[in-house]
């Protein structure tokens, strides 16, 4: 397909800068300017300034649009003297497994910084190790009373709570409006497209058979109309999920497969083979996760693309790349505005007219606190209240308004303008649970899944095969439903 000749330089160039990189402590200044930050408050502090105060030392991985994870902190710290924090942050340039890592050994050497932006499984193993401070009591501040419990349950293990929410990464429903148009529908049925979905009036059957009729009469190529997401395993998990599958026996503490869940799962991706929806050339095994993210956000920014699934955060993104086809020039926020002329997104439609509308989350990210044993330092109440004051501000709003992601702040959930669909928890699909050898289940279930994908199984073929290799795998491990 033509449109790869965008992207290979690109891919090329990136890989040699990633190789560099290393896991360097490293403060990237054009994430301070993206956040309007005063460089003043990057400087390192006179031993005057700090007399008197906590120190709190925060580390994150926080480039561009997400530079509210790791500043946001400080700026409060800034705005609110009562508070007598002195904030010293570090904004790595490292990935969130070495950095889970990183700060292991750190914490296993009494070296651990006093808080973290983390996501879900590193958190979850830290606080496993025993060197996270549990939040049970820190949760019980006020300001953090809108959290709906389903948020702190997900952050949570052992009935401890490891982590403070802050944020997101969700799949949406993406859509090209003028693709839609060239289908013969009118500007009205477009607008009504998210409100739809969200009411189960249009269901993943009907985005199938729109995918088909687009191929059908060459509005759209074979293999751009519908687009499930290119990580397989996020689209597997949710769809089984969504289904009413479970991957856990929370009673029993055992895993569980749930046979009708898993079947209605694989039927849908056997649709897809049967229909000719799929195209390999958008998954490349060896460009990775990434690279193909790059393909098929080019091609959608040429317009080639009618329905795919994509992160709400690779708005932002996509809109930079459909200026810099179109335009030359490069304006995040006019960019946005332009492109939602353009393309729409939505909750991922349901596949039963009894079953919401979903989101499925992919990525949870939460600020941790470290224990004293892990830091030499028992400022662990200090920082709780850094949370605290953090956590309601303006600026996890504009966090959540600038990259994509969802946050929940001041009891509600904030999303950019441009989302059109209405967010409930009911719809929201959680992240598998951190359980022993869930990674392992996960893999047998989509290894299957790509199988149906290629026309190798059909979908009761493969849920057999897929229990049987959880059995065989697992034993008297495993709960089969």
């Amino acid at each position: 397909m033509h449109y790869k000749r965008y992207l290979l330089p690109s891919l090329c160039l990136v890989s040699l800068i990633l190789t560099s990189c290393g896991g360097v402590l490293y403060t990237p200044p054009t994430a301070a300017v993206h956040c309007d930050i005063d460089p003043a408050l990057l400087e390192p502090k006179a031993p005057t300034e700090a007399e008197g105060k906590t120190t709190i030392e925060l580390w994150a991985t926080a480039e561009r649009q997400y530079c509210w994870r790791v500043y946001a902190p400080l700026v409060t710290a800034h705005q609110r003297p009562d508070l007598a924090l002195s904030v010293r942050v570090h904004n790595l340039e490292i990935n969130e497994g070495p950095l889970g890592e990183r700060l292991m050994e750190l914490s296993t050497r009494g070296n651990a910084p006093d808080i973290a932006y983390l996501f879900n499984q590193a958190a979850v193993k830290l606080g496993k190790a025993g060197h996270l401070y549990s939040l049970n009591n820190c949760r019980k501040k006020p300001e953090f009373h809108d959290i709906p419990d389903e948020f702190w349950t997900n952050f949570s293990d052992d009935g401890q709570a490891w982590g403070i929410p802050i944020d997101m990464e969700a799949m949406f429903l993406f859509y090209n409006k003028t693709i839609l148009a060239q289908l013969g529908w009118t500007d009205s049925q477009i607008d009504e497209l998210p409100a739809r979905i969200d009411s189960g009036d249009f269901l993943l059957d009907d985005l199938i058979a729109t995918a088909r009729k687009a191929v059908a009469t060459n509005v759209v190529q074979p293999g751009l109309a519908l687009i499930p997401n290119r990580v397989q395993r996020t689209t597997i998990e949710s769809l089984y999920v969504h289904g009413g599958g479970q991957f856990v026996d929370q009673e029993r503490q055992q895993l569980l497969i749930q046979h009708n869940a898993l079947e209605q799962t694989y039927s849908f991706l056997a649709a897809l083979h049967r229909h000719q929806l799929l195209d390999a050339t958008l998954a490349i095994p060896s460009f990775g996760d990434w690279g193909n993210k790059l393909i098929l956000r080019d091609a959608a920014a040429h317009n080639r693309v009618l329905f795919w699934q994509a992160h709400a955060s690779e708005f932002p993104r996509l809109a930079m790349d459909y200026q810099t086809i179109n335009h030359g020039d490069i304006n995040v926020q006019s960019d946005t505005a332009m492109l939602n002329k353009q393309i729409g997104i939505a909750l991922i439609p349901a596949t039963t007219k009894n079953r919401m509308a979903y989101t499925r989350l992919v990525n949870s990210g939460q600020y941790v606190i470290f224990a004293p044993q892990a830091t030499g330092r028992t400022n662990q109440e200090a920082a709780c209240d850094l949370f605290a004051a953090t956590y309601n501000s303006d600026l996890l709003k504009k966090h959540g308004q600038k990259s994509g992601l969802i946050t929940f702040v001041d009891g509600g959930f904030y999303l950019p303008d441009w989302f059109s669909s209405q967010l409930s928890l009911d719809s929201l699909i959680w992240l598998p649970p951190y359980f022993p050898k869930i990674n392992e289940y996960s893999e047998i279930i989509v290894e299957t899944g790509v199988r149906v994908e290629l026309g190798e199984l059909n979908a009761s073929e493969a849920v057999g095969v897929a229990i049987q290799r959880l059995r065989d795998t697992f034993g008297s491990q495993i709960i089969v439903e």
